[in-house]
């Protein structure tokens, strides 16, 4: 394996392993709302905090990939447009799914549990970006020596 294929794999894997994380804060949060919804939880959590635990979710999401993808790129010396292209695909299917449930949930057509989906995506997802693959598969020229 070429120094560039293996240097891009270990930014592959770290970026996979950070939507994983992002997808099991986001599930936690879900639960922890559902739970508080039906009132199963013996507390009281004001909507400011709610809005807070939700925004510090998705700062570390996209703050967390791009500062990691950028200290990535430094270090390696070279921008690898094949993660920046993952990180972006992910935060808008992201948005858009936590919309478009939480329109649904609003409106009660679906069970509060359909508010897991955008985590499971984020777990599949970081799966598949830390195995390596990539929806960006496009013929990058040789680096220069």
């Amino acid at each position: 394996m070429s120094e560039d294929a293996a240097a891009l794999a270990r930014i592959r894997r770290g970026l996979g392993l950070i939507l994983i994380l992002a997808g099991v804060v986001h599930a936690f949060e879900m639960i922890l709302a559902v739970l508080y919804s039906q009132g199963r939880l013996p507390v009281v959590i004001g909507p400011g905090l709610w809005s807070q635990l939700y925004y510090a979710h998705f700062l570390f999401f996209v703050g967390g990939s791009l500062l990691y993808l950028g200290l990535s790129y430094r270090s390696c010396g070279i921008f690898y447009f094949e993660t920046l292209v993952d990180f972006l695909i992910a935060v808008p299917i992201f948005t858009i799914l936590v919309q478009a449930f939480a329109q649904l949930l609003v409106r009660r057509l679906v069970s509060p549990f359909f508010s897991l989906v955008p985590s499971v995506f984020l777990l599949a997802y970081g799966f598949f970006v830390r195995s390596g693959r990539s929806f960006a598969k496009i013929a990058r020229p040789p680096t220069p020596s």
